[in-house]
């Protein structure tokens, strides 16, 4: 789980995507934010993920504020998921996530007008074609 940008605000005031990224399928959720905030973050992961699809067993992330704190503290003892936070300056422990962050920067600089106030309007489309491709390491779709 991470937190990309801040970046160009967009129309819709969207600056930044939290990524959930699940490790065994390697399929991608992403939702644009304006804001990156621990209660964004546990806003998001409750009312998109957790009641939608049921609580993970583990979650990692980095060790932000936004990650780091009571509220998401208390959600994962609440919904009995164990949270599991990666070693400073250390991004490949949250690889996974790392590398869709990476690609979504590249497919959405292919699609973004030149003010790069759009971007938001092209995540779901970007989302669901990383979700449909096969993946090298599993030769898989996440679908």
């Amino acid at each position: 789980m991470d937190w990309w940008g801040p970046t160009t605000t967009s129309l819709s005031g969207n600056r930044y995507v939290f990524v959930i990224t699940d490790r065994l399928s390697g399929y991608v959720f992403a939702k644009a934010s304006p804001t990156n905030t621990a209660h964004d973050t546990v806003r998001i992961l409750m009312e998109e993920i957790i009641l939608v699809h049921g609580s993970p067993d583990t979650i990692i992330t980095d060790q932000g504020t936004h990650f780091k704190n009571e509220l998401l503290q208390a959600i994962s003892h609440l919904v009995g998921c164990k949270h599991i936070f990666s070693t400073p300056y250390h991004p490949q422990t949250n690889g996974q996530t790392e590398r869709w962050n990476s690609t979504f920067v590249t497919q959405i600089a292919k699609y973004c007008n030149t003010d790069l106030n759009n971007w938001d309007t092209f995540l779901s489309s970007i989302v669901y074609a990383y979700n449909n491709g096969i993946h090298s390491s599993t030769g898989l779709s996440p679908y």
